[in-house]
């Protein structure tokens, strides 16, 4: 498949002028896309300069699954090259949408709640690749209504983020620049990799860091994360504190909250702990009612379980918020995706 990189070498090539690469970039980067990206209709460049390019876009395929409440959307693309399925989720709030990007075909990392995990990895995704799930929902968008609902970006979808990061980042920067989503409305999700946590906070970048943390001991970490057997909670707690130094911004705690596995008062005072001593202050705790799925057979929280969690978090004043479980009846919720053949 054709990459930018190639077509900017193109017309380099062609001795084009300047104006030709800024011609493709409002095209390709629309938001007023109503099929894939292809050379004809590429209005701006004349016949001659397009008829030996090969193809635009590296989709073969394309389906749409919607919820019944309407509040979020799911689609399963099938990539020409290998015939592999990436899932992407659009999800509808008021006044806005957000579109939850993957970045690896499957996810090397085999978190045991999470389908993606359970199914292997296969691969890492290209960068064109992370910007066609973005596409398909301005497509999907446009049929109906306009696509300039979409704000905010998620990369908690299929896959670790940082696993693939020069790709990620360098997508981050084209949505940043050519789409104009600024990196506040940018989220990148994290299993918790010590080393990219602080090559991130490096780049003083406004994009925002969330940590898939779900426990408060290495022992309950290691049941549900083969990651944090490589990893223990102090290096991760080290690294986070550096990000917390070199930032001052507010770094997002996921919590998927199991029955009988990390819902006790115990590893949540644990966390409480952790937070306390670390900045409460910036870090906010997203509390997550287990989704569930073929892969893993665990189940969510009692409500009376998770009252009392909420008391014990309000009685600490830590900041937390309970996560929507949008999209599922579609397999499109939080730990859910799993497309992967």
């Amino acid at each position: 498949m054709i990459s930018l990189l190639d077509i900017q070498k193109f017309l380099e090539e062609k001795a084009a002028p300047k104006y030709r690469w800024a011609q493709f970039l409002d095209y390709y980067f629309s938001r007023d896309l109503k099929g894939w990206p292809n050379w004809n209709d590429l209005k701006t460049w004349p016949k001659n300069l397009k008829e030996s390019l090969p193809a635009l876009n590296n989709v073969e395929e394309i389906k749409y699954f919607a919820s019944a409440n309407n509040r979020s959307s799911k689609a399963v693309i099938k990539f020409a090259g290998d015939q592999k399925l990436v899932e992407t989720v659009l999800m509808r709030y008021y006044d806005y949408d957000t579109v939850c990007l993957s970045s690896q075909l499957g996810c090397p990392l085999a978190c045991k709640f999470c389908a993606t995990g359970q199914g292997g990895f296969i691969r890492n995704l290209s960068v064109l690749e992370i910007l066609e799930q973005f596409q398909a929902w301005v497509i999907y968008l446009n049929k109906n209504e306009k696509a300039d609902s979409l704000k905010n970006l998620v990369f908690m979808g299929m896959g670790e983020p940082f696993l693939n990061w020069p790709v990620v980042k360098e997508a981050i920067e084209l949505f940043n620049n050519n789409y104009q989503i600024g990196q506040r409305h940018i989220t990148i999700s994290t299993a918790g990799i010590p080393e990219k946590i602080r090559e991130f906070a490096d780049l003083h970048w406004q994009v925002n860091l969330a940590l898939s943390l779900h426990a408060g001991t290495d022992k309950v970490r290691q049941s549900l994360m083969p990651i944090a057997e490589t990893y223990s909670l102090k290096d991760l707690w080290k690294s986070l504190n550096y990000y917390l130094e070199h930032n001052n911004r507010k770094v997002f705690l996921e919590y998927i909250l199991i029955e009988n596995v990390n819902d006790s008062l115990a590893e949540i005072q644990a966390v409480i702990d952790q937070i306390v001593k670390s900045n409460p202050k910036l870090l906010h705790l997203n509390l997550i009612p287990y989704n569930p799925h073929e892969a893993a057979e665990y189940q969510t929280s009692s409500a009376e379980q998770l009252r009392k969690i909420e008391a014990l978090l309000t009685e600490n004043r830590i900041h937390y918020t309970w996560r929507d479980s949008l999209g599922q009846d579609i397999g499109g919720a939080c730990g859910q995706l799993s497309k992967n053949s």
